[in-house]
Formats: structure tokens, sequence, C-alpha cells
């Protein structure tokens, strides 16, 4: 028997029963199976609901292929997140961000910090601290760097340049940048991707390198939100290569 700290993200129904599919520190995504979960007065109901922060003690058994296989034995509700279900458009992107987590998420790797991001950014939303979108963009581009893709973004690539007053160009299959004065005409056409204004490139250094107690204090203009979400989406489509069905309903209920 094991006990762990785990955020559902992911709720399946089998008669009374479910699979609940959670985001865990020491585990990465699992799957636990609930008996009894959908009944009536059933005692986990409250502490497996979906977007639940909860301690979970399970039943760990190994199958005979070695597949480790979780049973909820008993649990213990820690953060409900209440106030995201009160709102359409908050329940909508709480749902993504767990779409992207079950996308990603692998079993047995040690998921620390994407635990801290996605607590970090329902908090956030239930609470309304920043704007969905600013949230949807920070953890779209969050995500994807403590996932392995973190992006070389010190500076210029060639020259060192930390910034430049010009255009700052990004390659987002290589993750290399380079400034104005370094990039050649034939990298403009091939594979450099993005050109970032000072600003806007300013904000995804922040959000790829800052600390998580900075991470969350931030806002920005409409305008450059609008340049943040076409590249944020162009960067969880490039790396991802996956068609995210809670991203488009997020973008429908916005619209």
């Amino acid at each position: 028997m094991i006990r762990f700290d785990a955020l559902i993200i992911k709720e399946k129904r089998l008669g009374d029963n479910k699979l609940i599919y959670v985001l865990t520190k020491e585990y990465g995504v699992i799957t636990v199976y609930c008996h009894g979960g959908f009944a009536p007065k059933n005692k986990n109901t409250g502490a497996t609901q979906l977007f639940s922060y909860s301690e979970l003690c399970v039943d760990e058994k190994i199958s005979p292929n070695g597949e480790r296989r979780y049973f909820l034995n008993s649990s213990t509700s820690k953060t409900i997140f209440y106030n995201i279900r009160l709102d359409i458009v908050n329940s909508a992107l709480a749902g993504y961000i767990a779409e992207l987590l079950n996308y990603c998420g692998v079993a047995d790797n040690d998921y620390g910090e994407v635990m801290r991001l996605t607590l970090n950014t329902y908090y956030s939303l239930n609470s309304n601290r920043q704007p969905p979108d600013l949230l949807k963009s920070i953890f779209e581009i969050r995500l994807l760097c403590e996932i392995g893709f973190r992006p070389n973004l010190i500076g210029c690539n060639k020259c060192y340049k930390y910034e430049d007053d010009d255009l700052m160009h990004f390659n987002i299959h290589t993750g290399k940048v380079l400034c104005s004065s370094c990039i050649t005409q034939n990298e403009l056409d091939n594979g450099f991707d993005f050109s970032f204004d000072k600003q806007l490139f300013y904000v995804f250094r922040y959000i790829a390198l800052t600390d998580y107690n900075k991470l969350f204090s931030f806002k920005i203009s409409d305008s450059l939100q609008d340049k943040l979400t076409v590249f944020s989406e162009s960067f969880v489509n490039y790396h991802l290569k996956s068609k995210f069905v809670a991203r488009d309903f997020y973008k429908m209920i916005k619209a």
C-alpha cells in the first residue's frame, strides 16, 4: 500500500465504479481504479472528482506482465478547486490543461515541476488572478519546457547578444535564437519560424526561465496576448503533433 498526493485530471465511468487518471509528483500520470466511485454516498466521491487535489492511499499490484496497477483504498481531499466549475471558460481551460497532461504524462517519471506548474495554474484559475488566455499560454510554454523542450533563450546563438531592439528570430525545431544582425536570408527562409519583437521575446523568455514564485505575477496587453497565443499554440502543435479537442472547445467558448 502506498500513499501520495494526486491531481485528478480525468474520470472514466465503469458502471458504479470508475477509473481516474491522476497527476502525481512521484509517478507521473497513472490510473487508479475506484471501486464504487460513482455509487451514491461513496466515501471517496469528493476526493476523486475531476480537478480535485487529494491524498490517495492505494494498493499497488503487479500484473503477470510486470505492469503496475493501482486500486484506491482511501482518500482525503486537500483542495477541490470548486470555483473552476462555476465558470464555463475556466472549466474549459482546466479541461484542456488536463488533456495536455494526459497526452504528455508518462508513468514512473518524476513530475515534480509539472505538478507545481499545474497546481499554480489551477490556483490562479480558481481565484481569477490572471486572464485565462494568459494562463493558457504560460502553461503551454512552461509545460513543454519542463518535459524536455526548453529552448536556448539566453541570447543570440551566434553573437550571444542578450536582447536586440530589432527582431529576435526563433527556430521552433532546434530551439535556437538569432538576432537580426546574425541571421542570414537563407536561415530566415528555412527554419526560423517566428520573429519576436523585444516585448514578446521578453515575455517568452520570462515564462520559460523564471522561478515559479514569480511566474504568475504579471499581466500583458491584449495585443501582446494575441501574439503570444499564436506562438504558444504553434509551440504545442509542433512538439506534440496532436489535435486537442478540449482546446478547440475552449476557443469556441471564448469566441
